[in-house]
This record gives structure tokens, sequence and C-alpha cells, in this order.
């Protein structure tokens, strides 16, 4: 047994504590490292076989699993982990970039879970490769699988780089340098296993750091990564029925030798388009922090520039000094919100420009420089983070792939964003949860189409198109900022200013925020039913949310508090006594400034009807009215100290401090001070003014109960039948108005006033 135990509190204490706690457990006399004597190698009956597999979800993937010798003992020289980095880069001369190029992949990743001890122990290593296919790739999976081992013979062809082997060292050396520890418990329980297995002077480095060169171990493992030592699984629905049956889930599959063609590939020889990657450029080397004493520095954010293009918040971190930045960028436009189709083509805006970014940042990735852009319904947001030294660069580098975007758009490049995106829509609305979370977010907003409904138009959507929204998002945009780190102001907006100098293509002044409004659902409860989209899913999902009123900064922190209270009492009655689900829990929400609050829970249609499940869940809550009404101060004042204590709590990295400035421009209400406003108010509540509030506001609510029911014995059976739209059941219960037509159910709302938020 290993034990690692963190707190803020003396060594001499701690040791104390963990001797009283800990010295009767018994000692065993089984050793440490087990031996394998006369041990063969594991899963030798698959070895050279493909196994066929069909899948519930749309996509297709191909997996390449090598099982190789331990590698534990190599921790100083980490050898596969050099081997893993290069197969899984994905840089220009990668295997990814040339299936990407010839649409036959769109992503590849490679290596084990190094903390997992079954994949990697001190008898075996599994290395997995795992391709996700295009249509294309599908009906050449044998040239995609030739691709790798081409590749891998390529290595195995040339001398080790002992210079990709010192970028690697030295990425480790500076993420490791500047590690903060996300998660205490995580950290521990990190440290705790890494005890079994490094000794006592490298348990906290041991599985970080590079240490030693070895090319004599690196091309031991590089001809290990042999046919005769793999196995290959081919996964698509497109398979279609297969002869075996899996016991536990019914998963239909096959086993075929396949030991001539793994023979072949063998012997494939480097393709010309590989080679080993160029020089990172993207390595940080000056890590100097700034000058903090200057009186002007802001404890907040403040606007360092502004103009019709855009606006920019900024402030220089003082408090956690890291040689870091973290930037957000907003790219406000009314395009992605104007119809169903402009959704899509936004959809497919996104998507093609992260296909480009994987490979053009994909070195500063490696840098340990964080990129990532995803859409919303108001615009684009962009989030970079990283060391400061080379920032501009990787900046400068994204500003110049978005705004030649328009001109990157071709028909194949168009055919294979549009075939992956079409299957994202497919395994999102197959799954009850994510297709529950869309039809709920469909009904509170005025402006949002379901997966369902953009998987049904995505075909006739064309190239053409796509380059014409393209052009006309850049005359639409309003680019709202917000850097801060390790920076000067100057610097921050000469960076900023080069985004709206590049990216806005208009004259005039645009709006810098879209016109979206939340829906005021009807006094009278509503009920929404749908059956799961995936007939063999017995999960049930159903969604008991109570529409509260403008977000405003008090009925906010009521509404929090409110839930606190409700939150453990959802889970020990629904979950534990009542048995409705394995997840049973509740959550406040704020949709476009209005507040809510959900009620949540995932049952089983082998036990439950989703009705009956909102029925319990209505008991539940007038249950607990009696238990707030009946609440003392003694109680009362507990529950404050606890939320208290949560809201004075200190931001431990600057990506903490910048997650709560960011949220608040992107909600464009630039409360910076919330937590300290929070604090007041909670200070100065009263019990009555909870119980006032809860019966007055929180109670008088509006509600709605989204159910997708699972198939299962417990579910009256129903055929469901959906056309363009969705088309929810037409049940019928006592006191409710029932949707049985999501859009002419919204077409009878008004929308809410968020004027007054904050």
């Amino acid at each position: 047994m290993t034990l690692t135990v963190m707190a803020p509190d003396s060594f001499e204490n701690l040791q104390s504590l963990i001797e009283k706690s800990f010295s009767a457990v018994p000692r065993s006399d089984v050793p440490a490292t087990p031996e394998w004597l006369g041990a063969k190698m594991p899963f030798e009956s698959l070895v050279g076989k493909m196994i066929q597999v069909t899948p519930i979800k749309s996509n297709h993937q191909l997996h390449i699993i090598f099982y190789l010798s331990p590698v534990l003992q190599h921790y100083l020289t980490k050898p596969v982990a050099y081997i893993d980095s290069l197969v899984a880069h994905e840089a220009q001369g990668s295997i990814l970039a040339y299936l990407k190029r010839r649409g036959l992949a769109t992503s590849l990743i490679a290596g084990c879970d190094y903390s997992s001890a079954f994949d990697n122990n001190e008898y075996m290593m599994i290395l997995p490769i795992t391709i996700r296919l295009t249509d294309r790739g599908l009906n050449h999976w044998q040239q995609v699988t030739a691709a790798v081992f081409a590749f891998i013979n390529m290595l195995r062809r040339s001398e080790p780089s002992e210079a990709f082997f010192e970028e690697t060292r030295k990425i480790a050396e500076n993420s490791f340098e500047f590690y903060e520890v996300p998660d205490t418990l995580e950290y521990v329980q990190l440290l705790a296993a890494n005890m079994q297995v490094y000794p006592a002077e490298r348990i906290i480095d041991g599985g970080e750091r590079y240490f030693q060169f070895d090319p004599v171990l690196i091309r031991k493992y590089l001809d290990e990564l042999s046919p005769s030592r793999c196995t290959v699984v081919l996964s698509s629905k497109q398979l279609g029925a297969l002869p075996r049956s899996e016991k536990w889930y019914g998963t239909q599959y096959d086993i075929q030798d396949i030991s001539s063609l793994l023979a072949q590939w063998a012997d494939t020889p480097p393709f010309s388009e590989f080679k080993m990657p160029e020089k990172n450029r993207f390595i940080a080397e000056d890590f100097s922090l700034l000058d903090c004493s200057s009186d002007a520095i802001s404890e907040v954010p403040i606007k360092a520039w502004e103009d019709g293009k855009g606006r920019l918040w900024f402030k220089q971190d003082c408090k956690f000094k890291m040689p870091k930045v973290v930037c957000g960028f907003h790219l406000i436009s009314p395009l992605p919100s104007q119809s169903l189709q402009s959704a899509v083509l936004f959809d497919l805006y996104v998507s093609m420009l992260n296909f480009i970014l994987d490979e053009e940042t994909y070195l500063a990735k490696l840098a340990s420089y964080e990129v990532s852009l995803f859409g919303e319904t108001t615009g684009l947001t962009i989030l970079l983070s990283g060391f400061h030294d080379k920032l501009q660069l990787v900046f400068e580098l994204l500003v110049d792939e978005i705004a030649a975007l328009p001109a990157s758009i071709t028909e194949e490049l168009f055919s294979i964003i549009r075939e992956q995106m079409k299957s994202n829509y497919y395994n999102f609305f197959v799954k009850a949860r994510k297709l529950n979370r869309d039809v709920l977010g469909t009904l509170l907003r005025q402006r949002h189409w379901t997966a369902w409904e953009k998987h049904g138009i995505i075909d006739s959507v064309d190239c053409a198109q796509l380059k014409e929204f393209a052009a006309q998002f850049s005359q639409t945009l309003f680019i709202e900022g917000l850097i801060q780190g390790n920076i000067r102001v100057k610097d921050a907006t000469d960076l900023f200013r080069l985004m709206p100098d590049r990216l806005v293509q208009r004259d005039g002044e645009a709006s810098p925020r879209p016109e979206l409004h939340c829906l005021q659902l009807p006094k009278t409860p509503v009920i929404c039913q749908l059956g799961s989209l995936n007939k063999n899913d017995s999960n049930s999902i159903i969604h008991n949310y109570r529409q509260i009123g403008v977000a405003t900064l008090e009925d906010s922190v009521l509404n929090e508090f409110i839930q606190r209270l409700k939150d453990e009492p959802v889970f020990n009655e629904l979950r534990t006594k009542q048995q409705l689900g394995y997840v049973a829990m509740c959550f406040t929400t704020n949709t476009l400034e209005v507040l809510g609050c959900c009620v949540y829970i995932e049952a089983q249609a082998t036990k439950f009807s989703v009705m009956e499940v909102n029925e319990r869940i209505e008991t539940f809550l007038d249950g607990f009215k009696q238990t707030l009404l009946t609440m003392n101060e003694e109680e009362f004042g507990e529950q404050v100290d606890g939320l208290l204590l949560i809201k004075r709590r200190q931001d431990l990295r600057l990506e903490d401090e910048f997650d709560r400035h960011w949220q608040e421009i992107k909600r464009q209400v630039y409360v910076f001070d919330r937590r300290q406003r929070e604090v007041q108010v909670l200070s100065g509540l009263t019990l009555t003014q909870v119980q006032e509030w809860y019966q007055n506001v929180w109670s008088a609510g509006a509600r709605i109960s989204v159910q997708v029911a699972g198939t299962g014995e417990a579910e009256p059976a129903w055929d469901d039948q959906h056309g363009g739209e969705l088309t929810p059941r037409a049940i019928t219960v006592e006191g409710c108005q029932v949707v049985t037509s999501i859009d002419e159910f919204k077409k009878s709302m008004a929308t809410v006033d968020t004027s007054k938020s904050g």
C-alpha cells in the first residue's frame, strides 16, 4: 500500500495524524512487484487478426493495437513516449496530415494511458493507434493501415533524432517547472500511484520529465511495432449485421485472420510525403516576470481599447506570478442565429476552421500553448493561453488562418467536413441525455435549432453557400476580448488590434450584442415528451425545469442558495431511497439572462416511466417547501456559512480568475466584483427573506418537464414518427399543457425582457 497526504499543515502534524490513522494497517508479505515467470504474451489469440464491430454511434474508427515489452523501468528515457509522439504528430509530414489531405481520416490518437495499470504494467504495454475514418477512409481502410506501417518503417530506417528528443525534453521541462496543481485530490492520487512505480527521488517528476536519450532502446521498441505483435479493429455501423454477439451488451462483431495482409504491410516502404517534424519555433525561452510595483495596476479588468470594430478588456497579473498570458476573444455576429440554414453553415465554418488549425497550430500546442475555437449562437469564441514569450507568434498564426479561410474552402474539403458534421449531429441526438438538453434549449430560446433539424438539412447545403457565409461573417463582426496575465497594456492592445484590423471587413457600425431572447413559459405547467431516437436504449431522461425570472444579482444568489439546500436531499431521496436512477441532481441555469433551476434524473425504462419519475420530482419539491418553512435559524446559518466559504475561496490559478472575468464579458454585464457583491448579499440574508422569496418567486416560477423516454417494460409503447421537426408525443396530462409541436408552442410565447439583468 502507498499513501499520499497533502494539506496546509506542518510536516510533524501530518506525520502524527498519519501514524495515528494508518499504523494499525497490517503489513503484507506480497512483493510490491510480482514476477511473471513463464507467462505468455496476452491476447496472443488475437495477434494477426482483425475484429469488425458494429457500434451504436455513427462514426468509423480504425484501431491498430500493439502489444509491447514492459516500459515502466525505462522512465528515464521514455522510448515509447518518443515513438508515440511522432506517430500521433499532426503537423506537415505526419500520418494524420497525409490522411487528411486525401480525405481518408479526420483524427489520429496514439499512445496508451501511462497511468493505467491495464495498459502499462510490469509485464507488458498496450500501445493503441486510433484513427477516425471518413466514409472514403472506411472504404480504403487497408490503405490507411498501410500508411501507418509506412510511417513506422520510415522511423525504423532512420536514426532516432536526438534533436526531436531534446525538443520534447525541453517542452516537458517547461511544463513541469510551471505546473499548477488543478485539483488536490487528483494530485495525491497520482502521487500515490507513482510511489508504486518510481524511486523516492522520482515520485514527483518520474512520469513527466525526460532525462536521457537512448537510441538503442528506441530502436528496440520500433522493432516491436510489427504486424506480428498487433491486432486491427474496424468499427462502423456500415459493417451491418455481423455473425457474433458480445455477451454483455449484444454488440455484433466478427474476427478474421489477416496475417497475409499484415505481412504485406510490414514491408510497406516509407511514403515520400512522410518526414520528421520541423523545428518547433514556439518553445518558450523567456520566463521573466513584469514589475508589479506600479499603483496603476487594477484589481479588475479595465477597458483598454474600443472602436466600432471591437473592445478590449485587460488585466496585468500581479497575484499568481506566472510567465503566462490567458486570452479570450468573442467574435460576435448575428449570422449563427439568423436561420436553421445559417446555423448549419456556422457549424461547418467552425468545424472547417478547426480542421485546418489542428495541423497549423499543432507545434504550438506541443509547446504548451492551449488553443480552442468553438461556436455559439452569439458567434465564435477563441481561447488562447500559454507562456508570454511566443504568444504573439501563435496569435498571428490564428488570425492569419481565420482571415485566409474563405480562400481555403474547397469542394473536397467541404465534403469531408460536411460528412463529419452530419455524423456528429447523429451521434448527438442518438444520446438521450443530449437530445433532452437540446430540446429544452430549443423550447427556452427564441432562436435555437436541434441537432435533429440540422441533420435533416445538412445535405442541402453546398460549398458555394459556405464560401458566401464566410465572407458575410467577416462583414458582421464585432470582436470583444480579454487579455490577462504577464503582459503590459500596450503590448496587449497592439496584439488585440491585429484581430479586428485583419478580420472585420466593414466600414460601418455593428451591434456588439445580437438580439437573442429567452422565451417566457406559460403559467400552466408544460410537458414535452419524446421517445429516445435509439430504440435499443433503456435510459430515460427527465429534466424538470423551473423558470425563475431575470438574472439580477440578488435573485441569482437566492436561487443558488436554494439549490444548495436541495442538493443533498435530491441525491438522498430520489437516488438513494427511491432509487429512481443512478444520476439524480439539481442545478441552477442562466439562459440568456433568465434564471432557472432544474432537477435532473437519468432513469431506466425497465423500472419507471418518465411520467412516474416526474410526479415523484414534483412530490419531492412540495415536500421540500415544507422543509424550508420549518427550518430553524441554526440550520440556516450553517448553510449560509457554507456558501460564504465557497464565495470567499481564493482563485488558485490565473486561469480560474480569467474564467470569472471572461464570463462577465461573455454575458456583457461586466460585474467583475461579483463575488464580493454576492458575499454582501449572503451576509445580510435572513431566513424569513429566503422563505418569502421561495414562496413568492421560486414557487411561482413557470414549469416545464422535458422527458425522453427509453425503451422498457415500464414505459408505454409508442409509435414515434418524426419529420423535419422532432414530434413530441400527444399524451394527455390533467392540469398540464402538452407540447405536440415545438414550433407551434414557441410561436405562442412572448420573450422575457432582460434589460435589468446583472
